[in-house]
């Protein structure tokens, strides 16, 4: 056994002994005294010990290097020299190690703070794992971050780390001792964020974000945050043999009232960025709450077990609602305050799920910013009078034109979507209503169309959009006493944001309504499969996974050969990448196609999943196939509605561009575009997707002023449409810094790299992976380059499914070879 894992059996039996009646607690000492005599003697010290220095957070740590645990752990006394440092007093200690103020006189006279890990983490897979981070460490330069002067191992070989030593005061007690308000407090944690960005950036996880590693310096140019201790810091890069040996060295790494869910796992240690982002959370509810979820004292009287299993699964109480009577009294005087947006952000960052959470630092900081700014933050639940009220706070200016139109299109959708829903009950009751379905459905889609063209007339998109979710929150606020006509506006005004490919607007209509669940089955599971679409258009997979499935639970059996089912169908096997899918979706599309009774608009949709499922599997010249008759029947057929004629030609253009290289047809796709439904639609994803293209194109035909101007116009549209994590805008990101380098750029190439690197999902979202072998390949850096395109995520069968994949692979290994 590992001194480490010596400490946590010890701690664990000390907690529990401590919680047991004296009579059950001489009858467990007995037992481990029979099986362990040394482990009861020092079992028998710590009870003993005064209970003042037995509720000591730090009591374990002391007794883990003085006294009995000393003859496990640190038998010798710390040297009075490591390397060219002089130990002076003792700073701090903690489970990882001891903290010194030490003096270095050559070559230079300087104070650093010292830290020496305790034995336990000497052992050969942590030296080498050590000497890697080392490195990584040196390369942190940033104004809010305690430099790494140096490092290495003393003669019995335990690491130690010399850092710039900040004498300053923890970030909370500073913050109570300067009587900091609400937004000051906020304000002060910024700088952290932008920080540990950084240090994200450059490959390092923290691990350990505390207040005591956040300290506070008062400067002439004013107050100074500075991150300390990096010195347990995890490069982002582990393989699957080193996240073993962590496991098997039994470290269980931080301060646990600071830890995230993933560090209190007693099997694999799985972390990345968003442990500390978790981390990051709880600092910032204890400088707003003035205290934190689970105290120090409360998780460490439970034991190892039961600490890490509160810690992973335990509520986070809502910060708003924190009753106290040790809470700090200034945080009472805005307790009010944190509700609803405080609320919302601070629940984000500290989801025990960390899919929920911010997916970086940079993104936690930035809805801070929206909070300090009266935007709306990210993290806020989708209500959508709180969205309107934001916008109208910030623009005082009249909004009544667009309410006019907000209340044209409410009163128009729903008027049009009761005749979609009357069309599909009746289809579902008998097949003999089949003629009043359909008379009822093409009713229904035309004056849809007409509202699309109405939204696309309005001179401000966005002010429209806000009016018309305001009109919808206040239809549905008392839907238990109209749950029929509630859920109809929702469904209306969702479909209505679909058919506008404006899938965040679409989300914030959808979401409320179905996590209530009221309304008929047959309208939720068409509300269902549209959100599917809003989450899978924003990069949320598994979401749109799962309403997808929720949304064939609820729909009737007799919808089974129908387009809008294979379509749903499809995208289940997408998501779900299983075999089985894969051949229920074909079978479904196949039958359709070979339908005669299949009309012009609903071929159209079968042919686009047929599209989608082909290009999946790889299959392109099936996909080109299935778009470009697609594309064929809506030139045909010019009165056909506008929902999805666009998005159709857009998928076409892109496998012209890139599949067939052939820039005329592109050029052709596009114009259409502009005269015909793109036109009258207004701006929206589909916008963006647009611009893209053309960038691309001018690119490719050495017009790089206006591929710059194109792409860089899409980029917003992007992410108010799509979100900035989202596939579509990152890829855009990525397309900007190829012509960013083509143009000999190379610090805006380096900028175009950052917002990818700050949103992306994970180190392998290939949009992060082609842009870092371009800027590889720039730089000099062909090693790298090489490394990053051998990734199985851009591997042969990636290349297969996306063209503009194939495309940027084969450009970079063109380069590599010449």
């Amino acid at each position: 056994m590992t001194s480490s894992e010596h400490f946590q059996q010890l701690e664990a039996l000390f907690h529990e002994l401590e919680a047991a009646t004296p009579e059950a607690r001489a009858e467990r000492l007995a037992q481990i005294q029979a099986e362990n005599p040394a482990l009861h003697d020092e079992l028998l010290g710590l009870l003993e010990a005064p209970n003042t220095l037995l509720r000591d957070e730090q009591a374990l740590d002391r007794m883990a290097s003085e006294g009995g645990l000393a003859a496990a752990l640190d038998r010798q006394q710390d040297p009075e020299r490591i390397g060219p440092y002089c130990l002076g007093a003792k700073l701090g200690e903690g489970g990882m190690g001891r903290v010194y103020l030490a003096e270095q006189r050559e070559p230079v006279r300087r104070q650093v703070a010292l830290k020496l890990l305790r034995h336990g983490f000497d052992s050969d897979e942590a030296r080498a794992r050590f000497r890697a981070e080392r490195q990584a460490l040196a390369i942190l330069e940033h104004p809010n971050i305690a430099r790494v002067l140096d490092a290495g191992s003393t003669d019995d070989g335990r690491p130690w780390f010399a850092m710039e030593y900040i004498d300053g005061q923890p970030i909370t007690r500073w913050a109570t001792e300067q009587g900091l308000d609400l937004k000051a407090r906020i304000r002060l944690l910024l700088p952290v964020c932008d920080a540990i960005q950084h240090a994200h950036r450059k490959g390092l996880i923290h691990r350990d974000l505390k207040p005591s590693n956040l300290l506070v310096v008062d400067t002439p140019e004013g107050p100074q945050v500075k991150v300390i201790d990096f010195g347990i810091a995890r490069q982002l890069d582990l393989g699957e043999d080193e996240r073993s040996q962590v496991t098997r060295l039994g470290e269980l790494v931080g301060t646990p009232e600071y830890m995230s869910p993933e560090q209190a796992s007693l099997g694999e240690i799985d972390i990345d960025t968003r442990s500390d982002v978790y981390a990051l959370g709880l600092v910032l509810y204890e400088l707003l709450v003035g205290e934190l979820p689970h105290t120090g004292a409360e998780l460490r009287k439970l034991g190892i077990e039961a600490m890490c299993r509160t810690i992973r699964e335990a509520d986070t109480p809502r910060p708003s609602r924190v009753r106290s009577a040790t809470l700090d009294e200034g945080t009472l005087n805005w307790r009010s305050r944190l509700k609803g947006d405080l609320d919302s952000v601070l629940l984000k960052a500290l989801a025990k799920d960390r899919e929920r959470r911010y997916g970086s630092a940079s993104e936690l900081a930035d809805d801070l910013r929206r909070y300090l700014d009266d935007e709306p933050v990210l993290a806020q639940p989708p209500s959508l009078r709180y969205r309107a009220g934001k916008f109208i706070r910030r623009h005082r200016w009249p909004v009544s034109a667009a309410a006019l139109v907000a209340l044209a299109l409410i009163a128009g959708t729903i008027i049009a979507s009761h005749g979609l829903i009357q069309a599909r009950l009746a289809l579902a009751e008998s097949e003999a209503s089949l003629a009043e379905a359909e008379l009822y459905g093409k009713i229904t889609n035309a004056y849809a169309d007409a509202l699309q063209r109405l939204f696309g007339q309005s001179e401000d998109v966005q002010a429209t959009t806000e009016a018309l979710l305001a009109q919808l929150e206040e239809r549905t606020a008392d839907w238990q006493n109209d749950p029929e006509n509630a859920s109809l506006a929702s469904f209306a005004i969702g479909r209505h944001f679909i058919s506008r490919n404006d899938y965040q607007s679409a989300k914030a209509a959808f979401e409320p309504w179905l996590q209530e669940g009221y309304g008929e089955d047959l309208l939720k599971s068409f509300g269902w499969q549209l959100l599917g679409f809003s989450y899978r258009y924003t990069g949320e997979a598994e979401l749109a996974l799962q309403a997808f499935r929720q949304a064939a639970a609820l729909s009737p059996p007799n919808r089974a050969n129908r387009p809008g089912t294979s379509s749903r169908l499809v995208q289940i096997a997408l998501l779900s990448g299983e075999a089985e899918d894969y051949e229920i979706a074909r079978t479904a599309l196949r039958n359709l196609l070979a339908s005669e009774e299949l009309e012009a608009e609903g071929r159209i949709g079968v042919l686009n999943s047929s599209f989608q499922l082909e290009a999946d599997a790889g299959n392109a010249e099936a996909a080109y196939a299935a778009m470009r008759e697609a594309v064929d029947i809506i030139d045909a057929y010019p009165a056909l509605p506008l929902a999805g004629r666009d998005t159709n030609r857009i998928n076409l253009a892109r496998l012209e561009l890139f599949q067939r290289q052939d820039f005329d047809a592109v050029q052709s796709q596009l114009d259409a575009l502009r005269s015909g439904e793109h036109a009258v639609k207004g701006e929206s994803r589909e916008s963006a997707r647009v611009l893209e293209i053309e960038g691309v194109l001018r690119r490719f035909q050495g017009r790089s002023d206006e591929a710059v101007a194109a792409l860089e116009a899409a980029l917003p549209l992007y992410e108010r449409y799509a979100g900035a994590s989202s596939s579509d805008t990152l890829r855009a990101w990525m397309e900007l810094l190829v012509t960013r380098l083509e143009r000999g750029e190379m610090e805006l190439a380096r900028q175009a790299l950052e917002p990818i690197a700050s949103h992306a999902r994970g180190p392998e979202e290939r949009a992060l992976l082609l842009a870092s072998a371009y800027l590889a390949l720039a730089e000099g850096r062909r090693g790298d380059a090489e490394t990053t395109l051998a990734n199985e995520r851009l591997g042969e069968e990636a290349r297969r499914r996306f063209a503009y994949l194939r495309h940027h692979v084969e450009f970079l290994e063109q380069q590599l070879a010449d």
